[in-house]
């Protein structure tokens, strides 16, 4: 585990990571969390009720924890709401949290098309595909939280990395997290550069890691290179 790494109302320790990255950012503190769930359990919650953060959470499902500084996008998404997304925080949040378990790759690939622009991302991958693949699952075909969802880290390298540095990818291998290059900021003594999802499908992943990605990604043409 990361020194850094905090869990108050994230899945594993993304909030520490997220709260050590404030630091270097200045302004007002918004964000645009896509995934947001029910409110109980997410990525910016922490800072919206504990270091004065105020955004906006999208999700179809019902949120069970109201709060002033929150405003809700209750909708099943399409690559037709980009424009629609950008424009709920501007194109410039503080922090832009992305997890849907299905198209987020091309989800996030759309919108920085738009010129969208956080100060921070925090964004899941699909550690099954291993740190060297650059594989996203396709638009319209299964999707499932176990394994047919979202994209490799090297995917989202090759999106991010223009305007974006690398700082971490949680130790439990579920999000990866950037800041923006024009941001002045302290690299951490401590990072990782790829981790394995290390909680209920842990078993899952090593085995189709140890027995070859390529294997598992032609199993269903559900996948594409980018």
């Amino acid at each position: 585990m990361l020194p850094y790494e905090k869990k108050v109302f994230s899945q594993n320790g993304e909030d520490g990571i997220l709260e050590y990255l404030d630091q270097f950012v200045s302004g007002s503190r918004t964000f645009l969390e896509i995934g947001w769930a029910h409110g109980v359990q997410n990525c910016c919650r922490h800072l919206m009720e504990n270091l004065g953060y105020s955004g906006t959470g999208v999700d179809g499902r019902a949120n069970k924890r109201p709060h002033e500084r929150l405003t809700m996008i209750s909708k099943w998404l399409s690559l037709d709401d980009v424009d629609m997304l950008v424009a709920a925080e501007g194109s410039e949040p503080t922090v832009f949290s992305l997890d849907i378990d299905s198209f987020d790759w091309h989800l996030l690939n759309a919108m920085l098309k738009q010129n969208f622009r956080p100060k921070i991302i925090c964004h899941e991958y699909n550690s099954i595909l291993g740190p060297d693949v650059s594989v996203t699952r396709k638009l319209g075909v299964v999707y499932n939280k176990s394994q047919l969802y979202g994209a490799s880290l090297s995917a989202y390298k090759k999106i991010l990395a223009p305007y974006y540095d690398f700082i971490t990818a949680d130790s439990q291998g579920v999000n990866a997290f950037w800041i923006r290059k024009d941001q002045t900021y302290q690299v951490p003594v401590e990072y990782i550069d790829f981790a394995f999802l290390t909680t209920k499908h842990n078993l899952s992943t090593k085995t189709i890691f140890d027995q070859g990605v390529e294997q598992f990604i032609n199993q269903d043409n559900g996948w594409e290179y980018v």
